[in-house]
Formats: C-alpha cells, structure tokens, sequence
C-alpha cells in the first residue's frame, strides 16, 4: 500500500513537471509566433510595390490595348 502511495506521488509530481513544460512552450512558441509577425510587419514596411512593365512603359490604365502591342512587338520575327 505505501508503494502505491509513493508511485501515485511520484506520477502526480511527473504530471506537474510536465505541465509546466507544457505552459513554458507554449508560452515560447506565442514569443515566437509574435517575432514572425514582427518581423513580417517590418518586411512589408520595407517591401516596394511589385514592378509593372506595363505601368513603366505606358499606363495601367491601358493594360489590356498596350499588352497585345507590347507581345506582338516581342513575337514579331522582322
């Protein structure tokens, strides 16, 4: 009887170890998770707009007439 008290004490504090790990990593994984966004946050800060042939050479506006010209000057083989 004193055996399964003592094992039954034993398995309660390896419960209690494990919980506190538990909570220590998911406390650890929210610091991480909150770097990532952090950092997200930085980069699209940073990041320019993606480049636009179209708007370079003419306007967005025109998109759809200027692509065909812009291809068929690409494909032409004169």
């Amino acid at each position: 009887m004193a055996e399964d008290v003592g094992q039954a004490q034993a398995a309660e504090a390896l419960l209690k170890d494990a919980a506190l790990l538990h909570a220590r990593d998911v406390e650890g994984c929210w610091r991480l998770l909150a770097a990532a966004a952090a950092r997200c946050r930085r980069h699209r800060a940073w990041r320019r707009e993606p480049f636009n042939v179209f708007t370079a050479l003419r306007g967005e506006g025109d998109e759809v007439n200027l692509h065909s010209r812009f291809l068929a000057a690409l494909l032409d083989h004169r």
